[in-house]
């Protein structure tokens, strides 16, 4: 049975010269911007899925949910390049057709969630039908965040979709403010600006965290968490330049540092707001070392084909994995936290998969309509929305 889920695994994915072959060495001086597409992205998205569950169902040995921050800091890398790349190409941006792209990619698997969350509310009724209904909207609207941040209603089963909001709402900024910043200055001071924005987020989170600020605040904020995806969009302009060997030689600390964090720090504002910062440095390290080493396979467990699908269809996973996680807590429960993590990952994976190539591939296709260079739109869908990295800008943009 393994054997034939493997090969299943394997028939979604690329062939595995597209994952595996590269250039030479590239010019460390340049900007990142190397391969047509990188398998271990997908696979450090899927690690960051298990973190997120681990912490949610096996709270006693995982105490932080790193992935969260992975999924910020891979997210803002991402859609830099996107944006970055058009500009190079075609000297503007076009907002309509990029907040299309991002319609299409993220609100079918997000509706169809909710539209069974609510009609599983309406038809258990009772007292909780409404809190149920109001935390719907809140996700709906993107406005989870704030909905946590300043208690101002119900979460529900969807609390976890504050992230979710986090991103949509850099993404409604991101392209209006690479923009000026593209149009006003030099591509050098660029990256740093957007540094510069990542490390002011970090100190606004700190002096808050030490005022007494709630954790609540702290922790769902765009303003607080704003770091971790400018630090994504920073790397993805900044030239590699010669840290490359130092960063490739020592790769292993950014892995150690995520463990540690994961399984030890405790959820004070103080720690937690400091940690925070830690899992974006350390993420952002990673994404260097594996964009840079290109054909060497820094960490060749990340070329695992399960592993990497697992990242393809991580949206969905996370999209399923809360409400199914206190589904299970409340009539599957078991004495092992690992059961009950098994469970949840299994019914996860397995929703999310179908939602994949039921639901989410299907309307991506659609987005070949929106360009009039169909071969360009192609690629795009093909390398860019399944979660792939497409750095050539003869096929981003569009």
């Amino acid at each position: 049975m393994w054997q034939r889920l493997l090969q299943w695994f394997a028939s979604r994915l690329p062939p595995v010269a597209s994952l595996t072959q590269c250039a030479d060495a590239p010019d460390s001086s340049r900007p990142l911007e190397k391969m047509s597409y990188v398998a271990e992205l997908d696979a450090l998205r899927g690690l960051s899925v298990l973190t997120v569950i681990a912490s949610h169902t096996m709270s006693a040995y995982v105490k932080n949910g790193v992935g969260v921050f992975i999924f910020f800091v891979l997210s803002g890398f991402l859609i830099t390049r996107i944006l970055v790349n058009e500009f190079d190409r075609t000297g503007k941006l076009d907002f309509r057709n990029f907040y299309a792209r991002r319609f299409l990619r993220l609100m079918p698997a997000l509706w169809v969630l909710l539209a069974i969350y609510i009609t599983a509310s309406i038809v258990r009724g009772g007292p909780h039908e409404r809190a149920c209904l109001l935390s719907a909207a809140s996700a709906f609207a993107y406005f989870m965040n704030w909905t946590r941040a300043f208690k101002l209603g119900p979460e529900g089963a969807l609390g976890h979709t504050w992230s979710l909001s986090v991103e949509e709402q850099f993404y409604i900024i991101m392209p209006f403010l690479l923009l000026i910043l593209l149009r006003l200055f030099r591509r050098g001071s660029v990256w740093k600006i957007l540094a510069l924005m990542a490390l002011t987020s970090a100190s606004w989170r700190l002096s808050l965290a030490l005022s007494g600020a709630s954790l609540a605040r702290i922790y769902n904020g765009l303003d607080t968490e704003a770091e971790s995806l400018l630090i994504g969009g920073a790397i993805a302009i900044a030239p590699a330049g010669h840290m490359v060997p130092f960063l490739n030689k020592f790769r292993l600390i950014p892995v150690l540092c995520l463990t540690a964090v994961a399984i030890f720090a405790s959820w004070d504002q103080l720690v937690q707001t400091l940690c925070w910062s830690v899992i974006s440095l350390c993420t952002a390290w990673l994404i260097i070392v594996i964009m840079e080493t290109g054909a060497k396979k820094p960490f060749p467990m990340m070329s695992w084909l399960p592993l990497v699908y697992l990242g393809r269809i991580s949206y969905g996973v996370y999209l399923w994995h809360a409400p199914i996680g206190i589904w299970v807590g409340r009539h599957l429960s078991s004495s092992s936290c690992v059961v009950d993590f098994a469970v949840t990952l299994g019914l996860a994976f397995g929703i999310a998969a179908i939602s994949f190539h039921t639901i989410e591939s299907p309307m991506l296709k659609l987005k070949v309509h929106l360009s009039a260079d169909r071969p360009r739109a192609r690629a795009t869908y093909q390398n860019l929305d399944s979660g792939r990295v497409v750095t050539n800008p003869a096929v981003i943009g569009r």
